[in-house]
C-alpha cells in the first residue's frame, strides 16, 4: 500500500505544478467542456459511457501533467468510438460557443435540438462556470496563489480516478464524477466562507447554508431542464452524505483541502495563521475524521494519516505551538 501512497501523492504533486502555471481560461475551458458533457448526457444514447466521456474530457487537459493515469483515456480519445465523437463534438462547441450550437452540421445538432429554444439558460451555465474561478480559497498553491474552486473541482476529479481501483467497496464512478465537479458548484453563486472564519462566528456558517440555498433553488428556475434537477439532487446527495459516492467525494473533498494547505513553500504552513481566526487550522490539521474512518476503505485511512503527519511535521518545522 505504500507504493500506492507514494504513487498517488506524486501524482497528485505533478498536477499540482501543472494547473499552478495553467491560465485561468485553459482551466475554465476544461471545467466547461466537463459541464457540457454532464447536460448533455439527457439528450444522448443512454448506453453511452459517461464516466469515459467525463475522464476523456478531463484528460484533454489534464493527461500532459499525468500521462500515466490518463493514457486509458488518452487512447480512447483515437478510437472511433461514439463516446469519442460526444468528446469531439462538445470540445468543438466549447471552443466556438456558441456559434457552433446554431451550425446545421454540428454533430449533435439532433440530440440538442430540444435545447435550442434554452439558449440564454446554456449560457448562463458556462458563464456561471467561469466563476468558481472567482471564488478563492484558503489554502496557497505552490506559487503562493490562492487556489480557486476551479482548481479544487479539478483535483477532487482527479483523487477520485487515482483512488478508484484501490477502492475495496464498489462506486458507480459516473455518479461519484458528477458530485466531484458538482459539490463546490453553488458556490459560483454563494460564494464561500473560509471554514475557520464560520468556527470563529457561528452566524456566518448560517449565512454560508442560506446562500447556498438560495442559489441552489435559482439554479433549479434558471438552469436547462433536466439538467436543473441533476445540479439540485446532487446537491442534496452531496448535503446529505447518505449515498457512497457522496460520502467518498466528502472525504475526498476534506483530504484534497488538507493536502493542498501543506503545498506552499516547501510546507511553510506560517499562512495559515494569516486567515481569519487562522490559528483554528493547527489543531484542525491534527484531526482525524470519523467520516473518513467510517468509509472503511485502507487507503483513505492511510492517506489521511500520512497527510495529518505532513501538517504535523510542517507545523513543527515553522516553530508553532498548536494550543
Amino acid at each position: 500500500m505504500d507504493k500506492s501512497i507514494d504513487s498517488i501523492f506524486n501524482s497528485l504533486s505533478k498536477l499540482e505544478a501543472y494547473l499552478a502555471k495553467q491560465k485561468p481560461a485553459e482551466l475554465k475551458r476544461c471545467l466547461r467542456l466537463c459541464f457540457l458533457g454532464m447536460m448533455s448526457s439527457s439528450y444522448l444514447d443512454a448506453k453511452l459511457d459517461k464516466s469515459k466521456i467525463l475522464a476523456m474530457m478531463l484528460a484533454k487537459t489534464l493527461s500532459p501533467a499525468l500521462p500515466e493515469l490518463f493514457a486509458d483515456s488518452v487512447a480512447e480519445l483515437s478510437r472511433r468510438t461514439k463516446e469519442r465523437k460526444v468528446v469531439d463534438a462538445l470540445s468543438t462547441l466549447n471552443d466556438n460557443w456558441p456559434d457552433e450550437l446554431f451550425n446545421p452540421k454540428f454533430a449533435l445538432a439532433e440530440a440538442f435540438k430540444p435545447l435550442l429554444p434554452l439558449f440564454p439558460q446554456m449560457d448562463e451555465l458556462l458563464q456561471t462556470v467561469d466563476k468558481l474561478d472567482d471564488v478563492k480559497r484558503d489554502n496557497l498553491l505552490s506559487n503562493g496563489q490562492n487556489e480557486s474552486d476551479t482548481i479544487h473541482i479539478l483535483k477532487v476529479c482527479v483523487w477520485l480516478l487515482a483512488l478508484q481501483p484501490h477502492l475495496q467497496h464498489e462506486i458507480n464512478i459516473s455518479r461519484a464524477l458528477e458530485l466531484a465537479l458538482l459539490h463546490d458548484f453553488v458556490e459560483a453563486r454563494s460564494g464561500d466562507f473560509s471554514l475557520s472564519a464560520q468556527i470563529a462566528d457561528a452566524g456566518l456558517k448560517l449565512e454560508k447554508k442560506r446562500k447556498e440555498l438560495e442559489a441552489i433553488m435559482y439554479y433549479r428556475v434558471s438552469l436547462p431542464a433536466p439538467f436543473n434537477n441533476t445540479v439540485f439532487h446532487a446537491y442534496e446527495e452531496y448535503e446529505e452524505r447518505e449515498t457512497p459516492e457522496s460520502k467518498l467525494i466528502w472525504a475526498l473533498d476534506k483530504l484534497d483541502a488538507n493536502w493542498q494547505a501543506n503545498q506552499y513553500h516547501d510546507g511553510d504552513v506560517r499562512y495559515w495563521a494569516d486567515c481569519p481566526n487562522g490559528e483554528v487550522y493547527y489543531r484542525l490539521a491534527l484531526e482525524y475524521k470519523p467520516q473518513i474512518a467510517a468509509l472503511e476503505e485502507p487507503i483513505l485511512t492511510k492517506l489521511e494519516k500520512d497527510i495529518v503527519a505532513i501538517s504535523k511535521a510542517n507545523i513543527a518545522k515553522c516553530g508553532i505551538k498548536v494550543k
